[in-house]
Order: structure tokens, then C-alpha cells, then sequence
């Protein structure tokens, strides 16, 4: 009887146990008052570890500005009877750089420490608080505090998540919400208290969600009327981008040195076209892209002149430096805004805020909108790639608007393969485009040898030695890419039976069966592939003369298989398109239903038999 006890107790304990998260966020309170002309920021957090998996959520990294004035109030551990046993010294906390690796913008800083118990659960709590005397956006806050410096945030529960924004009678705030509540609203004298409560479970971010899939309650609040450099307001895009206009002005004056070999570069140039190419060439053969953030505090560009004097510039000043350069010649064109990166985030129209990440010029031209990115030193000109098509971008011009940068066609981004293969020696030549253009551009100008081979080994199924390879580019957008592979089991006779093992593309591997999918999937640009794929077959043997074609057309794309055996050769030809879309869960199915089945064709051995 009491061995019976002692097991169910046990069996209990262990399923506690199992249950458990490594780490979860027990509260999280976000003060935000404005105090005169400055805002006060005041957080506090506690986190309980219940596991030494839960440990990345000790190491805690919190960004400030150069102008701001941080403190660090508390942070100390309690144990699991609430007493505290350890606080944190200021000996400590470190202070660095946001940006370790570059000299051009030193003006964002870390606050970094990390602080740990030994015995299992125990809560870490922290309080900082953080002085703005300049600002234009009061918060975008979410219910996930993202101070850490390994954790992941969007995977982590919080069990009660609150902010209070307490202004002035007179201030006069806009504010959105998102996944949330209205807030409770109070009035205490002359002050204005806004209040939002709730938590978030969490989450995993499946393969090809949109941000938006995550569903985190988000508040965003603006003064309608600020200065930050000078005065700007948030009634509308308009007056946001005048502002940005106003931040900026007088940061296009170039030396004479360099307008001097601006005329020479266009010596008796008189297409307009041209003459914007050979600019552009020009800053991307002279100028070096220096990594910074756009966000918060980071909207005023270096000038022209520093571009042009020092050969180096994050997006905003290579963007400013290629504007001063089209002013000279009378060329229009326009700094622009754009949230960049494969993943589109969705814009609010009816609520202005700063939700961009990156800078490019817009060149409206008379029959065409050129569209340039000026931190690539490798992309053609105009080239509009995965990272900025198929989006809003706020152009920043005397009447500013909205352009929406030009979507990238099946044609665009199709992928060409041409296999020829002997019994033991493989050749393949590779036409990249679109994302994998991209993809391998990057590598080759900024990762070593050992990246490119394993990228290059992740186009193909299966198993191939990689012998040599050879990267070349064009004018286009497009990279060739020439492999030499080995694979001693692609052919296998046995009696009067020939097999062929597939060589076959990977084509998304990484997606969630249907069962395990809660999140909507969107693929933001097509993918398209064209292989050739020719087998040379033993001399000795006489193969039957035979072909098939399969065939798959969907809402999702379509797929088109061809053999066929000649003269002791098997060529093989597929098309493989699958078309840009966002669906819901229920669609995801018949999706995933699709890609399977194309898969199941790919992978297929093929079977020959000889006569």
C-alpha cells in the first residue's frame, strides 16, 4: 500500500515536472510618463528559471541611446519562498556598443550582465528605467520584453503583461492596438492615465509565417506633436514625411572634388537612364555599406560629404550621398522608406509610425520608377530583388506617397539546372535567380569557401561528394554556378533492370504537416525551376526506347516531368513553378497535399529494362 503511494506521488512529480516551462515572463509593467518635455521609461520585469534550460533568459542585454539617461534600479534573485539571495553589483554591468564592428555610428549603446542562482525554481526581477529628452514616439510596446540577450522571447509565456501611460490633461497622444483591449482610461487631477492588461502564450514561429501570424498584443502610441531635431507631427504619413525631409535638409552638398568627377564620369552623356547607371556604378565601386539599424533615433542620415570624404555610409547616408549626386546633374528623385527583408510586415495606412528598416532612392522617370538599393555592391542596376519587391515604400518627396516597389515574375526568378551524368561523375551548371541569386552573391563577396559549399550542397537531394566549382556573374541578375559532383550509386543494374536514383531539387523541405500548422503560410515571391538533367547510360547494354511525361496543375503552381531514353541516354526534363500567395490553415492542407505529391515525383527511382 505505501509502495503504491510512494509510485503515484512519484508519477505526479514527474508529470509536474514535464509540464513545466524552462522559463516564463510571471509579470511585466511598463510605465510611460511624460514629464515636462522628457519621457520617462520605467520597466520591470520578473522572469522565473525553473530549469538550467531556462538559463538563456539569464543574460540580459538593454539598448540605450548616447542622449538617454539609463539606470538600472534593482536586479536582484528571490527563491521559491520569495526570499532574495542575491542582488546585482554594478561592477557587473557592462557597457558596449550596439554596434561592436563599426566606427561609423557609435550613439547606440548596451547595458549587459547576467545574473544566476543554483537552485532550481528561482525568479530574477529587474527595474531600469530609461530618461528621453528627445523623442518622437512615445512606445511601441509588446507584451514580450525583448531585453535578452539569447532568449527567445516569442517562445517564452508571460503571465500578466501591463501598460500605464500617464501624460498630461493637455497632451494629446494617438494610439493603436493590436490583439489587445481597449485601455482603461482615468483621469486624476490634471493627469491622464492609459492602462492595458494582458499575457501572451506562447508561441513557435512556423516556416514561412508572417510576423503578423504571431498575433502579440502591441500597443503603439505617438504625441501628435513633437520635436526631435526640429518639429514634426504624426496626423499623417504626409506630415511624417515632411518631417523626415526636414531632418535631413542640407545633408546633399558634395566637395568640388567630387563634383569634378561627376562631370567627368558624364562626359557627353546626355540619356538620363545613363547617366543614373553610371552614377550608380560608381557608388557601388567606391563606397563600402557600414551596418545600422533604422529605427528609433536613427532617421537622421550622415551627409553627402561624409560619404564622399570617408568612402563608407549605413543606408540613409549611401541613399543621401547617391541623391546629392542625381541633384548635381538635375536628375529628380526622392529618399525613400521601405521595411526590408524577406519577411513583409504589414502597413497600417491609417496609422503613421515608423515601421521601416531600410532606405532607398526612388527615380521616377518618365515611363519607369526606378527603384535603387545602394547598400549592394553586387546587384545590377534598378534591380529590384526579394529583399525590397512587392511592397510599400513611403516616398519622402515635396508631396510625399506611397509607391509600391515592382513584384518579381516567375521569369525572374527561375533557376536553371543542366545535369549531364556519367556512371560515376556528375556536371552540373546552375542559373541562379531571384532568391538564390541573392543568396550566393552574398556568400561569395562575404562568407568563406566552407559557407558556399554547404549552401551549394543544400540545392540537391541525397548524397554527392562536391569535387570543384565555379562562380560567374553577368550584367544581369544572375549568377552561374559550374559543380563537378561524385556519386558512385546514381546507377544500379541488376540482371535486365537498370536504376536510376533521382537527382532532384530540395523544394521545401522545412514545412509543418498540416496537423502541426497553426499559423497561415505566405510565400511573398514564386519560386521556379527549369532542369535538364541528361543520364549516360553503359555502351554494352540495349535499352528499350521509351518516354513519359507527368503532369500536376494546382492553384499552387504547376509541375511538368518528362523522359525520355534515346541512343542509350535518358534525358530528363522538369518544370517546377509555384506561385506567390498567402493562405489559412484550411488551404495550407490542399498546399501541402501538393507539394508532397510533387516531391514523391522528384524522389521516384526510374526504372529501366533492357532488351
Amino acid at each position: 500500500m505505501k509502495k503504491y503511494f510512494l509510485t503515484t506521488i512519484f508519477s505526479a512529480f514527474v508529470l509536474i515536472a514535464a509540464a513545466q516551462e524552462d522559463s516564463e515572463v510571471t509579470k511585466y509593467v511598463s510605465v510611460r510618463k511624460i514629464e515636462g518635455t522628457k519621457l520617462v521609461c520605467i520597466d520591470t520585469l520578473s522572469i522565473k528559471i525553473n530549469t538550467r534550460k531556462g538559463e538563456t533568459a539569464c543574460s540580459f542585454a538593454i539598448p540605450y541611446s548616447k542622449k538617454d539617461k539609463i539606470v538600472i534600479e534593482n536586479a536582484y534573485i528571490s527563491d521559491s519562498f520569495g526570499r532574495v539571495v542575491r542582488k546585482l553589483k554594478n561592477s557587473e554591468i557592462i557597457t558596449q556598443s550596439y554596434l561592436n564592428n563599426s566606427s561609423f555610428y557609435q550613439d547606440s549603446y548596451l547595458k549587459k550582465f547576467e545574473i544566476k542562482h543554483n537552485i532550481y525554481p528561482y525568479t530574477i526581477t529587474i527595474c531600469y528605467k530609461i530618461t528621453h529628452s528627445d523623442f518622437f514616439a512615445i512606445d511601441n510596446w509588446l507584451a514580450i520584453s525583448d531585453i535578452w540577450e539569447y532568449n527567445n522571447v516569442v517562445n517564452q509565456n508571460v503571465k500578466s503583461a501591463k501598460l500605464i501611460v500617464d501624460t498630461p490633461n493637455n497632451y494629446e497622444i494617438k494610439y493603436s492596438c493590436k490583439n489587445i483591449d481597449e485601455p482603461k482610461i482615468e483621469i486624476l487631477s490634471n493627469r491622464k492615465i492609459l492602462t492595458w492588461q494582458t499575457a501572451y502564450q506562447k508561441q513557435k514561429w512556423e516556416n514561412y509565417a508572417p510576423f503578423s501570424a504571431l498575433k502579440i498584443p502591441q500597443v503603439t502610441i505617438v504625441p501628435v506633436n513633437f520635436k526631435y531635431g526640429t518639429k514634426g507631427s504624426w496626423q499623417s504619413w504626409e506630415t511624417f514625411a515632411e518631417w523626415i525631409n526636414q531632418l535631413n535638409k542640407g545633408t546633399r552638398n558634395l566637395p568640388i572634388r567630387e563634383k569634378q568627377n561627376i562631370d567627368k564620369l558624364l562626359l557627353n552623356v546626355t540619356d538620363v537612364r545613363q547617366k543614373i547607371e553610371i552614377l550608380y556604378r560608381y557608388l557601388q565601386n567606391n563606397t563600402r555599406y557600414v551596418n545600422v539599424s533604422l529605427n528609433i533615433g536613427g532617421l537622421k542620415s550622415h551627409s553627402a560629404e561624409y560619404v564622399s570624404v570617408n568612402k563608407y555610409g549605413d543606408c540613409k547616408a549611401l541613399s543621401t550621398y547617391m541623391l546629392a549626386m542625381l541633384d548635381y546633374v538635375g536628375i529628380p528623385a526622392h529618399y525613400t522608406l521601405i521595411y526590408s527583408g524577406e519577411n513583409i510586415r504589414d502597413i497600417d495606412f491609417d496609422f503613421p509610425f515608423q515601421v521601416f528598416n531600410h532606405v532607398i532612392v526612388c527615380v521616377p522617370l518618365a515611363n519607369d520608377t526606378l527603384f535603387l538599393d545602394c547598400t549592394d555592391k553586387n546587384i545590377p542596376f534598378g534591380y529590384v530583388g526579394t529583399f525590397i519587391q512587392n511592397r510599400p515604400a513611403l516616398v519622402c518627396s515635396e508631396k510625399p506617397f506611397f509607391a509600391h516597389t515592382p513584384k518579381l515574375t516567375e521569369k525572374d526568378v527561375e533557376c536553371l539546372m543542366n545535369v549531364e551524368i556519367n556512371q560515376n561523375s556528375i556536371s552540373v551548371k546552375l542559373t541562379q535567380q531571384g532568391d538564390y541569386y541573392s543568396l550566393f552573391s552574398y556568400i561569395e563577396n562575404n562568407l568563406s569557401k566552407t559557407a558556399m559549399e554547404k549552401y551549394l550542397r543544400r540545392i540537391f537531394t541525397g548524397t554527392f561528394q562536391l569535387e570543384t566549382y565555379k562562380i560567374r556573374k553577368s550584367d544581369l541578375p544572375e549568377i552561374f554556378i559550374d559543380l563537378q559532383l561524385r556519386n558512385n550509386n546514381l546507377q544500379k543494374i541488376y540482371g535486365n533492370d537498370i536504376f536510376l536514383n533521382p537527382f532532384a531539387r530540395d523544394i521545401f523541405s522545412d514545412l509543418e504537416k498540416p496537423a502541426e500548422r497553426k499559423q497561415e503560410f505566405r510565400l511573398n515571391f514564386p519560386l521556379s525551376y527549369s532542369d535538364t538533367i541528361i543520364y549516360n547510360l553503359p555502351k554494352n547494354l540495349d535499352i528499350k526506347e521509351f518516354s513519359r511525361t507527368e503532369q500536376e496543375n494546382s492553384k499552387f503552381g504547376k509541375y511538368f516531368y518528362n523522359f525520355e531514353v534515346s541512343n542509350n541516354r535518358l534525358i530528363v526534363i522538369k518544370q517546377r513553378t509555384i506561385y506567390s500567395g498567402q493562405y489559412d490553415s484550411e488551404q495550407y492542407a490542399d498546399f501541402y497535399d501538393f507539394i508532397e505529391k510533387l516531391n514523391k515525383i522528384e524522389q521516384q527511382n526510374i526504372h529501366l529494362n533492357t532488351q
